[in-house]
């Protein structure tokens, strides 16, 4: 759909950063992009969608004739500096996230992580931390 074009998620991959829509959809298709068409950028018109029928092929123009552009290079080396930055922080489901100080001080507050815990060394399972904290809320009825 044309508006899902604008998610951050779908535009950059930061896993490989060649292969980003962003990169990939201005590259002419030579050059092993989806572009196909040349225009001037100033014919260019705004895709509209129209979700009266299933989405259309939009056919894109060529803005990068090569990989050698140095646009092309410039937008590259920002998301493989974003990439490295994002191994370097990890996301909540990459191997080796830790998460910050303020969620192990407060799991260990509630009780739902041990107060011994190691925060730079012990292993945490966020997954398991966050149902546990949840289910801590869950109504117990006091049996008879």
């Amino acid at each position: 759909r044309p508006l899902s074009r604008f998610s951050r998620h779908r535009l950059y991959n930061l896993t490989r950063p060649k292969n980003s829509l962003i990169l990939l959809t201005p590259l002419s298709g030579w050059s092993g992009g989806h572009a196909v068409r040349l225009v001037k950028l100033d014919d260019a018109r705004p895709v509209k969608e129209d979700r009266s029928r299933p989405p259309r092929p939009i056919e894109h123009p060529i803005i990068f004739v090569d990989t050698d552009d140095p646009d092309y290079q410039s937008i590259l080396a920002h998301i493989q500096a974003a990439k490295e930055k994002l191994d370097e922080i990890k996301r909540f489901d990459m191997p080796g996230f830790r998460p910050n100080e303020h969620y192990v001080r407060e799991m260990k507050r509630y009780g739902v992580l041990p107060a011994s815990l190691d925060d730079d060394n012990d292993p945490i399972d966020v997954y398991a931390t966050d149902e546990a904290y949840w289910r801590s809320f869950w109504h117990q009825p006091e049996t008879r």
